[in-house]
């Protein structure tokens, strides 16, 4: 078995790739980055942004799990970061 087949709760984990890849890609096909689209897979509620080309063949997008609070918080508690530090590397 390989590793994105194994059961993450109820869903295998080839599927909620498949949805982000998805969902990525409607993304991408914008000719511009536009504002970001809140989503929820596998229980996960996830922010996915579409920041531009990166090149001809390159798209930079900006995926963030709501799910588990703010960005700072989660780089304060991850890093034992002070709140202006976090909101730097933010």
């Amino acid at each position: 078995m390989r590793p994105t087949e194994r059961l993450h709760g109820k869903v295998a984990l080839d599927e909620v790739f498949a949805e982000l890849a998805e969902r990525l890609r409607q993304l991408g096909d914008r000719p511009t980055p536009a504002a970001p689209v809140e989503i929820e897979i596998a229980g996960r509620r996830l922010e996915l942004g579409y920041l531009g080309a990166a090149g001809l063949d390159e798209r930079l997008f900006k995926i963030s799990d709501l799910s588990r609070g703010a960005d700072e918080v989660v780089l304060q508690e991850a890093l034992a970061l002070t709140s202006w530090e976090a909101e730097v590397l933010r």
